[in-house]
């Protein structure tokens, strides 16, 4: 029994695929022209094919933000070194938002405290990235969104 065990756990092993990503998300990425830093509360709306989604963010953050389930952010990278050690952590500054799913027509306003920063309307065009032989692909769509800040 130990025997077949052991057989059963170096087939799995042999079976391993070197997958740069586990599991998939297709999705519309705005990357800002500039960061948004200055202090206050953002407004992320965004209408892809006719569905209003929104995101309400703080810049310094706070831990609870208020996103539909279908809109995300993604805050600049703080790296900093303690004792030798290298270490990143989620910074203030907000670099980018994302839409999960795949639209024809996609359009966003970021708005602080009530003044229009960046207002866009894009048609995505999908490109399909790769996971690695044999680990699949997913559809994502990059896109600069300018910034006035």
């Amino acid at each position: 029994m130990k025997n077949l065990a052991l057989v059963l756990v170096l087939g799995a092993l042999g079976c391993s695929h070197d997958c740069t990503a586990i599991g998939c998300t297709t999705y519309v990425n705005f990357h800002l022209s500039e960061a948004l830093r200055e202090d206050g509360t953002y407004l992320i709306e965004v209408v892809a094919d006719g569905e209003s989604m929104s995101c309400e963010v703080q810049v310094p953050q706070v831990p609870e933000i208020e996103c539909d389930d279908k809109v995300g952010i993604t805050r600049e990278e703080v790296t900093s070194n303690e004792g030798g050690a290298q270490t990143g952590t989620a910074g203030d500054a907000i670099e980018a938002v994302g839409v999960i799913g795949i639209y024809e027509q996609v359009s966003i306003v970021i708005t602080r405290n009530t003044a229009v920063l960046a207002d866009d309307e894009v048609e995505p065009d999908y490109d399909e990235e790769d996971h690695g032989k044999g680990c699949g692909s997913c559809a994502v769509s990059e896109h600069e969104l300018s910034v006035d800040p």
